[in-house]
Parts: structure tokens; sequence; C-alpha cells
């Protein structure tokens, strides 16, 4: 999206997986990633979408079913070049990152859930991240702590608020590897930083 201050506008399309021909749990893979400029699909869905919005105030009733197949199918297609697609390593890894982003909070997020909502194998997973110096569960680790931090300098949530929002599951271990990180505890890393 190119976005504009007063011109961008969202329009959301749900479409019921069981209405797409691919493989149930394979949308998962999907979620956060980007689509290439030069995917010829996504722009014709993009066309697609941009017209039919155009006119959903219209009187489209006796079509509806038929632009529900023609949208569908469109969506199979655009769905398909994505997961067909060969993704280079680096463009693979940072639609990864993408992904850890949207689910840092959940505290199911693995290096086994992420590898599965990629269709990758573990072992591959953690190839990726070798050149990152850090293995994906400390790279989550760090994400998790450094998205903490910011609401801790904020000081809307408590310590313990905020480990369990970030993913933690014990303030404990939440208060170790925070204090490793930035060389302070949660609770007095608001006052320290605000010394500066």
């Amino acid at each position: 999206f190119e976005l504009k201050p007063g011109r961008y506008e969202q329009i959301s399309v749900l479409v019921p997986q069981r209405l797409l021909r691919i493989p149930l749990g394979s949308a998962s893979s999907l979620h956060c990633s980007s689509v290439e400029k030069d995917n010829l699909l996504s722009e014709l869905a993009f066309q697609h979408m941009s017209t039919l919005a155009k006119f959903l105030d219209a009187e489209l009733r006796p079509y509806e079913l038929a632009l529900s197949n023609v949208t569908i199918s469109m969506f199979d297609s655009l769905i398909a070049s994505l997961r067909l697609a060969p993704r280079a390593p680096q463009r693979l890894l940072a639609e990864i990152k993408d992904y850890i982003e949207c689910y840092i909070t959940d505290d199911d997020l693995s290096p086994s859930a992420i590898a599965a909502a990629f269709e990758i194998s573990p072992r591959y997973l953690h190839k990726l991240f070798e050149n990152e110096k850090v293995s994906v569960s400390q790279w989550v680790i760090d994400r998790r702590l450094t998205r903490s931090a910011n609401d801790l300098l904020n000081g809307k949530f408590s310590v313990t608020e905020t480990a369990f929002k970030w993913g933690f599951n014990s303030v404990g271990h939440y208060s170790r590897v925070f204090k490793a990180k930035f060389g302070v505890t949660p609770s007095n890393y608001s006052s320290e930083t605000s010394d500066y």
C-alpha cells in the first residue's frame, strides 16, 4: 500500500477457508505475508476488489453468486501463486520476522509453531537464522523484551502485567532475561532510563 494522509481507506474481505481450494491450515502460513509488486495476480485481485468496492451500495443481488465465485477463484489463484512460488531465503526470513511481530504476544509462539506456519522444517528455520547470530527462540525473546521495555517506559502496566502481555509465563524468568539484556530489573528500568 502507498499510504497518503487523508487518502487511506481499508476494506476487509472475509472469505471462509472452506470455500478455498487450498488445504485446511495452509492459509495460516500466509498471514502477515506481503505480495511482490510484480505478482500479476495481486494486481488483478487489487483491481477486482477496488472495482467491487465502488459498487458496494449498488444493487448487485442478482449477480452476488457469480461475483462471489469469481472473487474466490481469484483469491485461490493468488494464494496458489504465494504458496507455490519459491521464496528466496532472505525474503522468507523477512516474512518469518513479520509473522513473529504479528504473533509476538502469543505465549505458544515457538520455533516448531513458526516452522509449521510456514510449512518448513524446524531445522531449516534454524538455518535461516544462522546469519542473525541468534537462535529463533532468542530472536523472539529479544523482540518481546524490546516491546515490553516500551510498555514499562510508558508506565501503563505493572511488571507482572507486562510480562504476561508479552508472552512470558513467569515473572521470575521475565525479570532474569530482562536484566540480562538491559542490565537492570524491569521494576527499575523506567526509573533508570528516565534519569538520562
